[in-house]
């Protein structure tokens, strides 16, 4: 066409990646602003320095408009920064509360095991009842004004581990004893009923037992009411005078019906 000078054809290039494209390939699109025929500028009658601009700004719009369409993205890095942690947060490793409970547990059962491995090598003390003197005892009530009922002598292996007296009552007397295989054996004397001794020494609600008669010559009472609880006590029980005798303990019936055959009222010898 007459009058209109055509325009020369401006190429510009642009480094790009697309998704399958590496930054390191350097793929280049080529984009001329003169073949694309909506984005060519009117630079009729405009400056040499004007018209270049114009087209510089058309082969632009080009290139963005083709790389969008296409679906090609300029250069960018894909790699993804890793957010830092927030001060204070709890860091790569978190303990969870079961985590800290089986910790625990752990820890309880070593320190079990470890005292349990030391106990092997301790030696448990024995505990041995103290035996103390009863007929020195008896002869002091004796010398008070009290009149016990006592055996006369124990039987082997036997010990006294204690003697109970009340100063304000000379009727009241009590004597603790041990058999040679550990059993507790009781002597309980007071001014009250058979009944009662029973009830609170034996028990509360006592089942008879059988009786026992002593042998002995000189036994202080020849008839023994027999009594028994749930728990494998025994109790044998006389009145003698005006005061009632218990003999009762854990001891086997025998051992029971042992001391009774002992017992005497006399003063002690010596």
């Amino acid at each position: 066409m007459l009058g209109r000078r055509p325009s020369s054809i401006q190429r510009r290039t642009v480094s790009a990646l697309t998704p399958s494209t590496s930054a390191a390939s350097g793929t280049r699109y080529t984009v001329m602003a003169a073949t694309v025929p909506h984005l060519r500028p009117s630079v009729t009658g405009a400056g040499p320095h004007l018209r270049q601009k114009a087209t510089d700004l058309a082969a632009d719009a080009a290139l963005w408009s083709h790389l969008r369409a296409s679906g090609t993205m300029a250069v960018m890095s894909t790699e993804t920064t890793p957010t830092p942690q927030a001060s204070g947060k709890a860091g790569r490793y978190q303990r969870s509360t079961s985590g800290l409970v089986v910790s625990l547990v752990v820890t309880v059962l070593a320190l079990g095991g470890l005292l349990g491995f030391m106990g092997l090598f301790r030696e448990s003390p024995e505990y041995e009842p103290q035996s103390i003197d009863y007929l020195g005892s008896v002869a002091a009530a004796q010398g008070a004004g009290v009149k016990p009922t006592y055996p006369a002598e124990l039987p082997a292996g036997w010990t006294a581990t204690g003697v109970d007296l009340d100063g304000s009552d000379t009727d009241a007397f009590g004597l603790n004893l041990l058999t040679d295989e550990g059993q507790f054996v009781g002597i309980r004397q007071a001014d009250d009923s058979p009944g009662s001794l029973v009830r609170a020494w034996v028990d509360e609600e006592p089942a008879e037992a059988d009786p026992y008669r002593t042998d002995a010559a000189d036994a202080v009472a020849a008839e023994w009411d027999g009594y028994a609880d749930d728990g494998g006590d025994t109790g044998y029980v006389a009145e003698i005078g005006k005061v009632s005798v218990l003999v009762y303990g854990s001891a086997p019936a025998a051992d029971l019906q042992e001391v009774v055959d002992l017992l005497t009222r006399e003063p002690v010898e010596g």
